[in-house]
């Protein structure tokens, strides 16, 4: 009995101990595999039920401004922004967001496999509500406005009937601490035989030179001013610049420490501050130069060579004060072939880096205009033929347009660029940087408007959307051609300017009868 006993324990204990290891072995197997099922799911693996299969998927991450927009997706309701929307088929889902008040956003969005892609909407309201007005001079008229590149600064000219002109500065981002006017005056000048009034202003904003020429008794007085347009009620400073008035065309440098003055025997640089001049470049008869300059004091320009390969252009690069002279890219070997661009019209593969070789280049034309960011880490380079982005890192070149282009600016985030097609009347984008985030966003060129020979005023407002002006409308457009509207204002502004990403736009207007200096919210 005693035996009995003894044996009835130990199978309890080995039973107590396998029920353990059983339980382990299964708690083992649950955590393995819903590890593996929580790493499949992540990565947008499904399993379908009815065909009991196993499929892949997609993700979306939804975000608008302003949030709580209602999202469709196929025609299906799903929720409101900002969601996470799974189990997605690889293709290409239509997305639609409302929200009470503000215009349809609607787009295309392909659906990659294993893969999360964010969708970022701007919506605009229907009717954008005047949050400012300022009512200028009723009994002055508007001569000249102007804005800074950065579209903060409005610069503008008024002549009232004593003929007198007056200059104002309007900033659309004041300070909070700035407790100057706003608008503010920067300076007048009178006369009643006042003509030729050019108005240059630096690209941020804070310079500004104004040229006329000034009529008393017969004599004729060119006058040449430069007003800190941040002071109010200046008289401005001569600069030394009358004689070069007629044959030279002036330019602010990208930095504003100079203005570049360009005729057809050489180009020079003026110092603003010592007004000292400097020779940056000595022209043969007729030789055409093409040159810029970027915000670090540097000044770009081409030359033109050739050995026993072929004709081949440089790039070269000084300080603007005419010193630290190097040659940037030392060979852009090129064709004049017309019909050698015409096969590239032809190619799918026209995008493809390619290093620039005489046996192997792409480059047709000879250089017609250049643009450098440093902050791109690229160079734009235009022909009249066709339009190239260098990147400098690789030393290799890629076909932004195979037609004759002009640039137009960098985006907000210097990941693009806007351009036009000259030739067939375009505005496109050429995405150089690739967002590591969005996957369906590649590099490469999109044309986004069509018609576009009647488009003025084209330029970002963020890095997302576009804004043109067509005859008396403001428009919008997304950088991806997509979501094109106009922008209810009061009247065909004189000027027009976007800020707070999109979110506010500035104008002057006349509005029964009247100047008037608007703000508008969109968002």
């Amino acid at each position: 009995m005693l035996y009995f006993t003894t044996v009835k324990k130990k199978l309890g204990i080995i039973t107590k101990i396998i029920i353990q290891v059983i339980v382990a072995l299964l708690a083992t197997a649950f955590v393995v595999a819903g590890t593996i099922f929580v790493y499949y799911y992540a990565k947008g693996y499904r399993i379908d039920l009815k065909s009991r299969d196993l499929r892949k998927t997609g993700v979306i991450n939804v975000e608008s401004r302003p949030s709580k927009a209602n999202i469709t997706i196929n025609g299906e309701k799903n929720g409101k922004t900002p969601k996470t929307v799974a189990s997605l088929d690889d293709g290409t889902v239509d997305v639609k967001l409302t929200r009470s008040g503000y215009l349809d956003w609607n787009k295309k969005v392909p659906i990659l496999s294993e893969k999360s892609t964010p969708i970022i909407a701007e919506l605009f309201k229907e009717e954008p509500e005047v949050t400012q007005q300022i009512e200028l001079s009723a009994d002055s008229q508007l001569h000249t406005t102007i804005k800074s590149l950065n579209g903060e600064v409005l610069i503008y000219l008024t002549k009232s009937p004593k003929n007198v002109y007056t200059l104002w500065r309007y900033d659309l981002n004041k300070s909070f601490w700035n407790l100057s006017n706003n608008p503010h005056i920067v300076s007048s000048f009178t006369g009643s035989d006042i003509k030729n009034i050019r108005i240059l202003l630096s690209p941020s904003g804070q310079n500004l030179v104004v040229l006329y020429a000034k009529t008393e008794k017969k004599v004729v007085t060119n006058i040449i001013n430069l007003y800190n347009t941040q002071l109010t009620e200046t008289t401005g400073h001569p600069l030394a610049l009358t004689k070069f008035t007629t044959d030279y065309i002036l330019t602010w440098s990208e930095s504003e420490n100079y203005i570049i003055l360009d005729s057809t025997s050489d180009i020079l640089a003026f110092n603003i501050t010592n007004q000292a001049k400097y020779l940056l470049y000595k022209k043969a008869p007729d030789e055409k130069v093409v040159w810029t300059t970027d915000s670090q004091n540097n000044f770009y320009y081409t030359q033109k060579s050739l050995d026993e390969a072929g004709g081949y252009l440089t790039l070269e690069q000084s300080s603007l004060d005419g010193t630290g002279s190097k040659t940037l890219i030392p060979r852009i070997y090129y064709s004049n072939d017309e019909g050698y661009i015409e096969a590239l019209r032809r190619d799918d593969a026209i995008h493809s880096p390619f290093t620039n070789s005489p046996q192997n280049t792409r480059f047709v034309g000879e250089i017609s205009s250049i643009k450098v960011n440093q902050d791109t880490k690229g160079i734009f380079l235009s022909t009249q033929y066709s339009s190239y982005w260098y990147v400098t890192e690789v030393d290799k070149y890629i076909v932004i347009n195979p037609y004759e282009t002009t640039f137009l600016s960098f985006s907000p985030n210097n990941r693009s660029l806007l351009f036009t097609d000259v030739s067939n009347k375009k505005v496109g984008v050429f995405t150089f940087i690739q967002e590591v985030s969005n996957p369906i966003k590649q590099l490469g060129s999109k044309i986004v408007l069509r018609d576009a020979d009647d488009l003025t005023n084209i330029d970002w407002i963020s890095s997302t959307n576009i804004s043109y002006q067509k005859g008396d409308s403001v428009n919008l457009i997304d950088k991806d051609g997509d979501n094109n509207y106009e922008i209810k204002i009061t009247s065909s502004p004189h000027i027009f300017s976007f800020t707070g990403g999109g979110k506010y736009v500035h104008t002057i207007e006349t509005i029964e009868e009247n100047l008037k200096l608007t703000k508008y919210t969109i968002q």
